[in-house]
Formats: structure tokens, C-alpha cells, sequence
């Protein structure tokens, strides 16, 4: 399951720059594609959502919506996850449920971007 992690900055800053970008009330997602198997993910949490308990809650709530929802993912994408202040209170089923419907808006986007 490690292989499914973002971690070196690079990556994230090229996702960044050349992904797609869908904002959510909890959650704002990038994704672009990559050469390679798996869809891969990263978790970012600034410190604007609080101190490093109620970050650390929330890294861990994204990462089991997204194990959840695995077999869901496009392969050949990165996916860069920024949570936003809304996330805290809200619950694990409730953040599952938006990132799905975010995923899918990104993958409508990258439909229209293959065919142009």
C-alpha cells in the first residue's frame, strides 16, 4: 500500500502546476496523469486547519476514505488532496462521499482534456 503515496515535494508542486483542480466544501482536489500502475495519492494540511493533533485526525480520516474507496480510482493519475477548515467536524462517511464526487468531476474534466 506504500507504493499508493505522494511524498516527495517535487511531485506535489507538479500536480499542482499541470493537474486539474475541483474545490469542494472540505476538500480541494488536483489530479493529473503519470506514467506508472497505480493511482497515487498525497494529503496536504496546512496549518490553518489547526495544531498537529487535529491535522494528524484529519490525514488519517482522508487516508481510510481513500483505502475505502480504492478499486474506484482511475489508474495512471496522481491525486493531490488540500483539506480545508471544514473537514474537521465533518464526518468520515460525509468526506468518503465528497471525495468520490470530486474524483468524478476531475475524471468528466479529463475526458474533455483527452479530446481536445
Amino acid at each position: 500500500m506504500k507504493e499508493i503515496w505522494i511524498r516527495k515535494t517535487w511531485e506535489y508542486q507538479k500536480i499542482y502546476r499541470e493537474g486539474i483542480k475541483e474545490v469542494g466544501k472540505r476538500m480541494i482536489i488536483y489530479s493529473c496523469q503519470h506514467e506508472g500502475n497505480p493511482a497515487r495519492f498525497g494529503i496536504a494540511v496546512t496549518n490553518k486547519i489547526g495544531k498537529a493533533v487535529v491535522r494528524n485526525r484529519v490525514k488519517r480520516i482522508i487516508r481510510e476514505a481513500i483505502r475505502r474507496q480504492i478499486k474506484n480510482f482511475d489508474v495512471g493519475f496522481d491525486t493531490a488532496i488540500v483539506a480545508r477548515n471544514k473537514i474537521i467536524l465533518s464526518p468520515l462517511q460525509e468526506i468518503e462521499k465528497e471525495l468520490l464526487n470530486l474524483l468524478k468531476k476531475v475524471g468528466k474534466k479529463k475526458d474533455v482534456v483527452k479530446n481536445h
